[in-house]
């Protein structure tokens, strides 16, 4: 992905490419090729041809939410390629449309998921949940598009307390897969659609916590606000928050949290919240069968 900005669609400033495969994407991706092939359940791409095997970043939506750049690259998985002379065409009964393609391109084909960073300048990138899938392409049947090719969103709808996401599915990717004709074998009726993806609000990543309690410690920071909210997802635990002065002393602790909540304000039985404005101060959250998604003050 590259990027150039402007103040009058006149005047650009071009930073050139800031986003592609790397080589870990290299490595990790013929992993998640291996894994996806030998998979009966998910739908097998045309051709595998390991000396083809690559990564490689098709597009990238990016928006900003809540004072940070998040981005969604559809990662594509390279799997097979053969030349217009293969053998195999020959023993295909190909429509004649179809096979002007193959003679003249050759084919290939490969599989999509849609990954997630983020970034607060649009230039330097992070990979987020160890490059695994955000999006994944879903098994056939049950009326999934997604099988095979995607096309990632670019920027969520919201709707209440979710995230709407709309992204392209396809159940092909190559040509032999994409004919239009019932009489012959690359007939693909209704092969792509438009898909959707719904999320929580502020729920790319969380915070987690099994049975064994744990600890969060962030960072110093000046308190902004008289109420503190949780979006937060406790099943069989808790949850607590205390605020600490700069040397450790506690300020406020709240009652402790139960159940799911995507805006749930905090409250108090030491200390008061408003009477802590404008302090520089840790927030210590104590968590135990959660996953935490978010917090700010307001």
């Amino acid at each position: 992905m590259a990027i150039a900005t402007s103040r009058d669609f006149n005047n650009w400033q071009d930073y050139g490419v800031v986003f592609h495969a790397d080589a870990e994407d290299q490595e990790t991706g013929r992993r998640v090729i291996g894994t996806r092939l030998t998979n009966p359940n998910l739908r097998q791409t045309e051709y595998n041809t390991p000396e083809h095997y690559s990564i490689q970043i098709y597009n990238m939506g990016a928006f900003l939410y809540e004072g940070i750049f998040i981005g969604m690259p559809t990662v594509f998985h390279h799997t097979g390629k053969v030349p217009t002379d293969w053998h195999g065409f020959d023993k295909m009964n190909l429509s004649p449309y179809i096979l002007g393609l193959v003679q003249a391109h050759g084919d290939y084909t490969g599989f999509h998921h849609v990954q997630l960073v983020c970034s607060r300048d649009l230039r330097n990138w992070i990979r987020l949940g160890e490059r695994k899938p955000f999006i994944d392409t879903s098994p056939p049947g049950g009326g999934a598009y997604d099988t095979q090719t995607m096309r990632g969103p670019s920027s969520p709808l919201e709707r209440g307390n979710e995230l709407w996401f709309y992204y392209t599915g396809c159940k092909q990717y190559a040509f032999i897969s994409s004919g239009n004709d019932p009489s012959y074998e690359d007939y693909m009726p209704d092969a792509g659609a438009v898909c959707l993806a719904v999320l929580r609000r502020d729920g790319f990543m969380s915070l987690d916590a099994d049975r064994q309690e744990g600890t969060s410690l962030t960072q110093p920071f000046k308190i902004n606000g008289k109420e503190l909210f949780l979006n937060l997802d406790v099943e069989g635990g808790e949850l607590s928050v205390e605020i600490l002065s700069l040397n450790g002393a506690p300020l406020a602790t709240s009652t402790n949290i139960r159940g799911n909540h995507t805006a749930i304000q905090i409250q108090w039985k030491e200390g008061k919240l408003a009477e802590l404005l404008g302090q520089k101060v840790y927030l210590r959250i104590n968590l135990r069968q959660t996953q935490l998604y978010s917090y700010w003050f307001d």
